[in-house]
């Protein structure tokens, strides 16, 4: 059977002459099982029957397959039909991922079922979700406590604890008293579940430190953070090598609530089927999945603007989160305040929008514009640049300001910030992100070219 493909915010579009009734029930019900064993809740996708067609009301992309070889591919907007902006956004989507920022969102905006394995379109991989996944399920784990567990152990000891060993002892120089082969029980870190977890953390940093690095060289943020996790997690627990039946021997009922998605995806891992990431195949395997795309565009912005900053002298503030108001009841939280790290005020502020950009837009601008005064207000400046800043279109620098309402003593410039379609159009992944990271030191060369008055 062809795939469906499901666009973001459109309906699913049905190869021709097949049963749509036999696909919906079959959706349907893989909804239902799935929940079991998932990470991540699909019933939070706002996948839906509206007059009995499936639609993704979302900003959902990914690949989900079911019963009788049904596959449901959920495409980028900027890749449908009507604009063909993205030459290869399979191949391009594991950077992105790779280089995401937060990761305490994670289960609210990502659906992965563990054991439903499929074929990844060309140049796609699943390593990078695999990282991403990781380093939010562990973070979580470490968080909230790791698992202490009771662990039998048989050694000699100096003083005598638990119960002595007396078959050791007369096998091995009974007469030497200087120490006692002893058995007794220890509470420690150092447990099954926990070498496991430390045993697949350090198999995917070894398949992630194989992706192919940006152009400054600097390893993608989800390495960094899985070093960190490793690093933390060894001083406690010892790496041994682990299988698969070693997993599937832990009792899960047993398990810490925040440990069963963990061991879910641990599962995963040690199923070296699911490894085969030979840059040289064409196809390779992976599992059901979808992800908020409007979230991982911005946390890929962000990711950029941050290196960007710090070649340029900038201070990058992500998710920024103040007061509007007196009383602090109202809060605002722009996808990034630009600081100026001379005068620790800002400089801009900018809000990221996957989208192609509309002919007119009020909404986004209301939005962005009441950033723009709130700094004014908070930080009494004279200037400050409120920029949207969307995947695609035409580019309006200097597209609208207020000053009428300051009797022209302060200034607030709306931007509208665009990528051309031609970066996408790109045949390799660091040309692409090349191409984004020169977009934004043009806009930071503008700012650097204002003065600043505040």
């Amino acid at each position: 059977m062809d795939p469906c493909v499901a666009y973001e915010w459109q309906e699913l579009e049905y190869p021709v002459g097949e049963d749509i009734e036999q696909i919906n029930s079959a959706f349907d019900e893989y909804k239902s099982v799935s929940k079991s064993r998932s990470i991540g809740d699909i019933g939070r996708r706002n996948i839906e029957k509206i007059n009995d067609k499936i639609k993704n009301s979302g900003n959902n992309v990914g690949i989900i397959e079911f019963g009788n070889g049904i596959r449901i591919e959920f495409r980028p907007k900027l890749d449908s039909p009507s604009k063909r902006e993205f030459k290869d956004f399979w191949g391009f989507l594991p950077r992105m991922l790779h280089s995401l920022c937060r990761t305490n969102e994670f289960t609210n905006r990502i659906f992965i079922d563990p054991f439903q394995k499929i074929e990844l379109p060309e140049g796609c991989n699943m390593v990078p979700l695999f990282a991403l996944s990781f380093v939010s399920l562990c973070s979580d784990v470490v968080r909230k406590g790791m698992l202490k567990k009771y662990v039998r152990r048989q050694q000699a000891l100096k003083t005598i604890k638990g119960k002595i060993d007396f078959g050791t002892l007369i096998r091995t120089k009974p007469w030497d008293d200087s120490v006692v082969p002893c058995i007794y029980h220890d509470l420690t870190f150092n447990n099954k579940e926990n070498q496991i977890v430390l045993w697949c953390l350090n198999k995917l940093i070894k398949e992630a430190s194989k992706i192919e690095l940006g152009q400054d060289g600097n390893e993608p943020r989800i390495l960094c953070l899985m070093r960190e996790l490793f690093a933390m997690i060894s001083q406690e627990v010892i790496l041994t090598p682990q299988k698969r039946s070693d997993i599937l021997a832990i009792q899960k009922s047993s398990l810490p609530a925040h440990y069963v998605e963990l061991m879910k995806l641990c599962e995963v891992i040690l199923s070296d089927q699911f490894f085969s990431f030979d840059p040289n195949q064409k196809c390779l395997n992976g599992l059901n999945f979808i992800i908020d795309m409007d979230w991982v565009f911005e946390q890929y912005m962000t990711y950029l603007f941050d290196v960007v900053a710090a070649e340029s002298g900038l201070k990058i503030e992500p998710q920024y989160r103040h007061s509007l108001c007196d009383k602090n009841k109202i809060k605002i939280r722009p996808d990034v305040v630009i600081f100026d790290p001379g005068h620790a005020k800002p400089l801009a502020v900018i809000d990221f929008k996957w989208k192609d950009a509309p002919n007119t837009d009020n909404a986004n601008y209301y939005q962005i514009i009441c950033y723009g005064l709130a700094e004014i207000q908070k930080f009494d400046l004279i200037n400050i640049d409120a920029s949207i800043f969307y995947a695609s279109g035409q580019e309006v620098m200097n597209y609208d300001a207020i000053s009428k309402i300051f009797d022209g003593n302060k200034n607030v410039t709306i931007n509208k910030i665009c990528l051309e379609r031609e970066i996408f159009d790109k045949s390799i992944n660091i040309d692409i992100e090349a191409a984004i990271k020169g977009k934004i030191r043009n806009y930071f060369t503008l700012l650097a070219g204002k003065v600043i008055c505040n």
